[in-house]
């Protein structure tokens, strides 16, 4: 599945690029879905970080496609983004924002098809899996890999990252079952580690990423072998 935000304020552009798109996910066996944006400010204000590649016009009322590329990366460092304009000369500015592409209007299949085989190999690279935290400071994309570990706390979770700590309402139960999550083990009621960040395991603590949390004894077995398969060595 390929999740594609369309960020266009001619209706006219929009459908064209979006039967384009879904021709090209037809051709290649695809599966796409696709929410349509009349403007930059609508986009954001929905915007949670669900996309996989972004594809927005440049030149837009109310807010134009560069500063709402701007904003957005305010939030999502990482998602794909292509532009698309009448004027070639600002997407000279792209470099600014991180974008991947341009493609000129009026777009033919041909330039999308050709976009899209290049991004597509980019991401089946390159695709990190990410969540959106939601605190009191607004809204980021954080990579998976990049969290040390989550915790309880008065009630609150906390995101505890390699750059910085984000307290959300929410509950590790909903972490637990998450695939994204895989890699991540129970050590204690209130703490979800990432096995990856595991610096030493003791009796009855572990240390990640210079931190010394619980590990109570039924749950260290089970992080021991979870360590050893992502190892894949073997622990006596």
């Amino acid at each position: 599945m390929i999740r594609i935000a369309l960020v266009e304020d001619e209706e006219q552009a929009r459908r064209s690029l979006a039967q384009y798109l879904n021709r090209y996910a037809a051709e290649k066996g695809d599966e796409l879905r696709i929410t349509e944006y009349a403007n930059g400010l609508d986009f954001l204000e929905q915007y949670r970080g669900e996309a996989d590649m972004i594809f927005m016009d440049i030149v837009m009322p109310h807010l134009n496609g560069m500063d709402t590329a701007r904003r957005l990366r305010e939030i999502d460092e990482n998602t794909c983004l292509v532009f698309i304009t009448s004027m070639p000369q600002y997407a000279l500015h792209g470099y600014e924002v991180g974008a991947a592409a341009y493609l000129v209007k009026p777009v033919t299949y041909g330039q999308l098809s050709v976009t899209m085989e290049r991004i597509c190999r980019s991401l089946s690279r390159n695709k990190e899996a990410s969540v959106l935290i939601e605190d009191k400071n607004g809204s980021r994309i954080v990579a998976i890999s990049d969290i040390l570990y989550l915790e309880v706390y008065n009630h609150l979770l906390l995101f505890h990252t390699s750059a910085a700590t984000y307290t959300v309402y929410a509950t590790l139960a909903a972490y637990e079952q998450d695939p994204r999550f895989q890699d991540f083990i129970k050590t204690s009621k209130s703490h979800l580690v990432n096995g990856r960040h595991i610096q030493s395991i003791g009796k009855d603590t572990l240390t990640v990423g210079g931190d010394i949390l619980p590990l109570t004894r039924r749950r260290r077995k089970e992080c021991l072998e979870r360590i050893a398969e992502m190892l894949g060595e073997v622990i006596e």
